[in-house]
């Protein structure tokens, strides 16, 4: 048979509904060399859409779909022991001609590529090119259990992920409800510390005043001893009004406000007249109260007043924190355009695992602390707003008992009106009512 004579026939065939069975070899007309059978799959498929099977072993291996093809193998073993049957004398009651001895083989690909029903295939069917895994299904189900496989997967990966997103809010509201008890108890334990610090120094105002009432009454007192009393009276006065200042600007930052003016004035004079100011409160610790800085003037937009405030609040932080005997080392330099103002000291120090916690309202490193120095937890807190509201921020290193070092890195820019605070302080008097819970002398 030529090649091209079963082409030209192929052509006329209309009918799809008609198979093709490939059971010979074929050559080419023109040279009369016999053509691949790969070659002759390929060229009929390009001729026709029809199915092609084979009764062909070799045919099997080259594209077509398959069939009940002979195995040679199985027909020549079957002749070889017919024939010894006869040279050996046997009766053969069927004669040499062989049984069926041929199998259904498939290839998996061209089954579904021509869409056959893989469920209408003969039992003992042998298939090729069948991956590992793969479904033995029509292809409208294999495709309707891809379908539902796939719905299952992302049933599956939904209830997975809506099972974490419970899980993580769960966890998250479980923080929140933890976070809530803690400011809870923050608050508690503010209310009760500010019950102690308004009682304080109310009542030894109260009872200096009936002390000294009944000294003046009874004319048993001199001009020494009333002056004292007065002392006691202003000292416990200014650590009521350093309460009431604080409170009320802790109300002013919680509805934003907190006002600051700003003025161009050199920052190192502002804090070296704080820290000579407090020298006194230092020295009675016999604290060690030391200044230094890199350059004399540094020019820079600031509220003096807050500033001050801010310095002043760790200022006595540190020397409510360190011991007798102790140092603080006040530092201030300039990089490019910023201005770093340090407070160290080697003093108690605070735990690595409270350091964040320490500028929240109201909170307090230990009840350790609170018992031995006075405090209403919201100096920190007013301190980080006002480092804030100047765009710096404050960073804290700090190791237990060894000190703490806080760091207000400010920004250097000036003001194009230059606001000028008219008002005469008098520094002594600001630094007595800031320290007026570090004062140690007698009330």
């Amino acid at each position: 048979n030529y090649i091209e004579d079963i082409e030209n026939k192929l052509k006329k065939i209309n009918d799809k509904n008609q198979a093709i069975v490939l059971t010979g070899t074929f050559m080419y007309k023109s040279n009369k060399s016999h053509v691949k059978l790969k070659d002759i799959v390929n060229d009929i498929k390009t001729i026709t859409d029809n199915p092609i099977y084979t009764n062909n072993y070799a045919y099997v291996f080259n594209g077509v779909i398959g069939g009940f093809v002979d195995i040679g193998e199985h027909q020549g073993s079957y002749v070889a022991k017919e024939i010894c049957n006869i040279l050996e004398g046997n009766k053969i009651e069927e004669g040499i001609l062989p049984k069926s001895s041929g199998m259904y083989i498939f290839d998996y690909k061209q089954i579904y590529d021509y869409n056959i029903d893989i469920l209408k295939m003969p039992k003992d069917s042998k298939l090729l090119n069948k991956p590992k895994y793969a479904l033995l299904l029509p292809k409208p189900l294999k495709i309707t259990v891809c379908i539902v496989f796939s719905l299952l997967i992302l049933i599956v990966v939904y209830v997975v992920y809506k099972f974490i997103i419970e899980i993580k809010k769960s966890n998250k509201n479980k923080k929140l409800y933890e976070r809530a008890k803690e400011r809870e108890q923050l608050k508690t334990d503010f209310i009760v510390n500010m019950s102690h610090e308004l009682r304080t120094p109310l009542n030894v105002i109260l009872s200096t005043s009936k002390v000294a009432e009944l000294k003046i009454n009874t004319n048993n007192y001199d001009n020494k001893y009333l002056l004292g009393k007065l002392e006691q009276i202003n000292k416990n006065s200014n650590r009521l009004l350093k309460l009431v200042n604080n409170l009320i600007d802790i109300t002013k930052f919680e509805q934003g406000v907190y006002e600051i003016n700003l003025e161009n004035i050199n920052i190192v004079e502002v804090v070296e007249d704080i820290v000579l100011a407090s020298v006194d409160y230092a020295t009675y610790k016999n604290i060690d109260l030391v200044f230094d800085t890199e350059e004399e003037e540094i020019i820079t937009a600031i509220d003096k007043d807050k500033i001050e405030r801010a310095i002043l609040n760790l200022l006595s932080n540190a020397i409510k924190f360190t011991h007798k005997g102790g140092s603080i080392y006040v530092y201030i330099k300039r990089e490019k355009d910023k201005v770093f103002i340090s407070v160290e000291d080697n003093g108690m120090g605070i735990p690595k695992d409270k350091i964040n916690e320490i500028f929240n309202r109201f909170y307090q490193v230990s009840d350790t602390l609170k018992k031995h120095e006075e405090g209403s937890g919201i100096g920190l807190c007013i301190v980080e707003e006002i480092v804030d509201l100047h765009g710096g921020k404050i960073n804290v290193y700090s190791e237990v008992n060894k000190g703490s070092k806080f760091e207000i890195i400010l920004p250097i820019y000036m003001v194009e009106e230059n606001f000028k605070n008219l008002q005469i302080k008098d520094i002594q008097q600001i630094v007595k009512l800031e320290m007026s819970d570090v004062d140690t002398k007698e009330n």
